[in-house]
């Protein structure tokens, strides 16, 4: 992994050194390596309570594009929009799909499951959200399915990771040409993410136990009480339309394709202008929805593309 980190980093300093320097003047390119008991929570979660009447719980995901540590995400893009929320930002350290707890046992997943539940009781708040980027967009389907929260918005979520894996994805993204002329930092993406996956189920996934069908699964068994949930991702990215596609049977989901072919549809909309306004529209309840349920709407039009 720390060659992979390394590939990845001046990967990025070539085909995107503004995003690189920044990262590098906040230290988010340095590298941490996690052994044993995390003591402190600050390591793992940061509250900020406005005392406000929507919860959001954003999930970190594995920062692999970046070869940089996770980070607390989408922090800075709430203190730059008009949206009155307590954040909840989860990161796992130890980039183990949350597999692991703080304590190092293989219960990180219920771990996270409960600590979330119980910052959704002592804020208060009506409406709780879960939010997350690829492997951050995983946690939030599972978190969100098992806490029974008003709506999921998932950024190009990786699961069941056999999108990117499968010989014949993997064939895809390789030879996918038209991706490399037109969006070559796209198709650079595609690449990474390919290999992450690979990593992913071949070794560090192994190590923790992890699931790649979880989040499906018990989505799909939660039945009339799955949450609602919003899937942005890049319609031109193959993987991550193809999966949004599996998705669409279910009436609960409603997908927003954008016109990229990045996975990393947050940095796209952000490059559009577009991604504060569209974490608004998905964060905004009316007085009358009942909580978690706008299947009605989802339903009958189950897209809702970013204009172009």
């Amino acid at each position: 992994m720390k060659f992979l980190n390394f590939v990845i980093k001046w990967f990025l300093r070539i085909i995107m050194p503004k995003e690189a320097r920044r990262m590098e003047s906040d230290g988010a390119m340095a590298q941490v390596s996690v052994k044993g008991v995390l003591d402190d929570a600050d390591d793992y979660v940061l509250i900020d309570d406005q005392g406000a009447d929507l919860t959001v719980f954003a999930f970190s995901g594995l920062d692999a594009l970046f070869g940089g540590q996770t980070r607390f995400e989408f922090r800075g893009v709430f203190s730059k929009i008009d949206q009155n929320c307590n954040l909840v930002c989860f990161r796992d350290l130890r980039r183990a799909c949350f597999c692991v707890a703080p304590d190092g046992s293989l219960t990180g997943l219920d771990f996270f499951t409960e600590k979330t539940k119980e910052l959704m009781e002592s804020l208060g708040a009506t409406h709780n959200v879960t939010l997350g980027a690829s492997m951050g967009g995983q946690m939030a389907f599972i978190v969100g399915t098992r806490c029974g929260v008003d709506r999921i918005v998932a950024f190009s979520p990786v699961f069941p990771t056999r999108f990117l894996s499968a010989p014949t994805a993997m064939l895809r993204n390789a030879f996918n040409i038209k991706l490399l002329i037109s969006e070559p930092k796209a198709y650079v993406e595609l690449v990474v993410v390919t290999f992450i996956a690979l990593w992913l189920e071949n070794w560090q996934g192994k190590k923790c136990d992890w699931d790649r069908d979880l989040p499906l699964r018990e989505y799909e068994a939660a039945g009339e009480n799955r949450p609602n949930a919003t899937l942005i991702y890049g319609e031109r990215s193959g993987p991550d339309s193809r999966h949004a596609e599996s998705l669409r049977r279910f009436p609960q989901v409603k997908l927003r394709p954008v016109p990229s072919g990045r996975h990393n549809s947050p940095v796209a909309l952000k490059e559009r202008g577009e991604l504060g306004t569209a974490l608004a529209e998905e964060l905004s309840f009316n007085s009358t929805e009942r909580d978690g349920d706008v299947t009605g709407a989802a339903s009958q039009k189950t897209e809702s593309p970013i204009e172009r």
